[in-house]
C-alpha cells in the first residue's frame, strides 16, 4: 500500500527527478566553461588540468552516501535532503567565487559531498511511498527524466556563458538547487517516528550483512554494479569511439543525444511494460535482449578487426544501453524491496557499491580502448552474461508475500 503525498503523482515524479538531477547538473552544466577556466587560472589552452574539477566532484560524491543514508534513517528524509542541498549550494557558491584552481578543487569536493545526498534520499522516499511494481514504475519514470539532463545541461551552460561570465554557470546551479529545496517543502516526511533507527557503524554493518544474506538484494546489487560499469565505460569512451575510431567527430553531439533520448524512452517504456508483463517477466526478457545485442556487437567487431560498420555497431550498442535503462530501475526495486525499515542506509550502500564498481571497472575498460571497439563490446557481453545469471538467481528468491511483486 502506498503512502499518500500532498502532491499528485506527476508532480511527485517531477520533483524527485529534479532531486536526482542535482548531481548531473553539477557536472554537465559547467562543461562548456572549461576553456574559460583554463584562461582564468592561467593554464595552457590544451591543458587537461581542469579535468581535476570533475575528479574532485566525484571524489566528494563517493565518500558521502553512507553518512547520508544512515542519517536519513535516523532523523528522516527531508532534513537530510535539506542538509545535502545546503552543502551542495555552499560548494557551488565556493566554486563561483574561487580565485584559483586549488580553491576551486576544494569547493568542488564540497559540492560533490552535497550532490551525493540526492540519489540516496530520492530512492529512500520512493521505497517509503511505493511497493513492488509501482515502485519500479516510479523509478523508471524518474530515470527517464533524469537521463535527459546530460542532453539539455551542456547546451544551457553554453547559452549562459554566451550571455554572461563563465562563473554564471555555477550561480545557475545554486539557483537550481534552491528551487528544488523550496519545491521539496511540498513533500511530507515519509519516515515515521517508529521506523527511525539509531545511527552507528553497527547499524550500517548490520544492514550491509542483511543485504548480503538476502539473495534477491545481493544478486540485484551485483547486477547493478555490472551495468554501471558498462555504462561508465560508454560515457568515458563514447567520444573516442564515435569521433576517433569511427571518424564522426562533427556528428558526435547528435549521435550522443540520440542515444540518450532512446535511453529516456526505454525508461518510460519500462513503466508501461510493468503494467502488462510484470517485473518478474521483464527482468529475464530484458536480460536476454541485452545479452543478444551485446553478443552481436562483439561478433561484428571481431569480424571487422575492431572497426565494424558504424550503422551496424552503434544501433546494437543503443539497444544494449536501452536494456540497461529497463533493468536498472527494476534491479534497484528488487534490491530495496526487503529493506523497508532501512531504506536510507540500504540505498546508500547500493549507490556506493554500484558507483565504485562502475567507476573502477569502467576506467579499466576505457584504458583498453585504442583503435578498436572490441574491448568495449567484450565488456558489454561479459556484463550481459553476468547480469542474466544474477537476474535468474534473484527471480528465484523474490517473495510474493508482502513484496508487491
Amino acid at each position: 500500500m502506498s503512502i499518500k503525498q500532498p502532491i499528485g503523482p506527476k508532480q511527485f515524479i517531477a520533483l524527485l527527478s529534479m532531486v536526482m538531477a542535482l548531481p548531473a547538473v553539477g557536472i554537465d552544466l559547467m562543461l562548456p566553461a572549461f576553456d574559460d577556466m583554463r584562461q582564468a587560472f592561467g593554464l595552457a589552452p590544451d591543458s587537461n588540468e581542469v579535468a581535476r574539477i570533475v575528479t574532485a566532484y566525484f571524489l566528494g560524491m563517493s565518500l558521502a552516501p553512507l553518512p547520508y543514508g544512515a542519517l536519513a534513517d535516523r532523523i528522516g528524509r527531508k532534513p537530510v535532503l535539506w542538509l545535502s542541498g545546503t552543502v551542495y549550494m555552499v560548494g557551488a557558491i565556493g566554486s563561483a567565487l574561487a580565485p584559483s584552481l586549488g580553491f576551486m578543487l576544494i569547493a568542488r569536493f564540497v559540492w560533490g559531498l552535497g550532490a551525493a545526498g540526492g540519489r540516496v534520499v530520492a530512492f529512500a522516499i520512493i521505497r517509503d511511498t511505493r511497493q513492488g511494481e509501482e515502485m519500479a514504475k516510479t523509478m523508471s519514470y524518474i530515470m527517464g527524466v533524469f537521463v535527459l539532463v546530460p542532453i539539455i545541461a551542456p547546451s544551457l551552460g553554453a547559452i549562459i556563458i554566451g550571455l554572461g561570465p563563465w562563473r554564471a554557470v555555477f550561480w545557475a546551479a545554486v539557483f537550481f538547487a534552491a528551487v528544488v529545496l523550496v519545491w521539496s517543502r511540498r513533500l511530507d516526511e515519509t519516515l515515521t517516528v517508529s521506523s527511525r533507527r539509531p545511527m552507528s557503524f553497527a547499524t550500517v554493518g548490520a544492514t550491509a550483512k542483511r543485504m548480503v544474506l538476502t539473495p534477491a538484494t545481493l544478486a540485484s546489487t551485483l547486477a547493478g554494479g555490472a551495468l554501471m560499469a558498462s555504462m561508465a565505460s560508454y560515457l568515458g569512451s563514447s567520444q573516442l569511439m564515435i569521433s576517433e575510431i569511427f571518424g564522426r567527430g562533427a556528428e558526435f553531439p547528435i549521435i550522443f543525444a540520440s542515444v540518450a533520448l532512446l535511453l529516456g524512452a526505454a525508461s518510460f517504456l519500462n513503466g508501461r511494460l510493468l503494467g502488462s508483463l510484470g517485473l518478474r517477466r521483464i527482468l529475464p526478457l530484458a536480460s536476454l535482449v541485452y545479452v543478444t545485442a551485446a553478443g552481436l556487437t562483439l561478433m561484428v567487431s571481431f569480424i571487422a578487426g575492431g572497426v565494424p560498420n558504424f550503422w551496424v555497431f552503434m544501433p546494437l550498442v543503443a539497444v544494449t544501453l536501452a536494456c540497461q535503462m529497463i533493468l536498472l530501475p527494476n534491479l534497484n526495486t528488487v534490491a530495496l524491496a526487503p529493506m523497508a525499515d532501512a531504506a536510507g542506509t540500504a540505498s546508500a550502500l547500493v549507490a556506493t557499491f554500484t558507483s565504485a564498481v562502475g567507476a573502477l571497472i569502467g576506467a579499466f575498460i576505457d584504458a583498453q580502448m585504442r583503435a578498436s571497439v572490441t574491448p568495449f563490446a567484450a565488456a558489454l557481453t561479459s556484463a550481459g552474461l553476468f547480469v542474466l545469471v544474477m537476474v535468474l538467481w534473484a527471480n528465484r528468491h523474490l517473495r510474493l508475500e508482502g513484496s508487491g511483486f
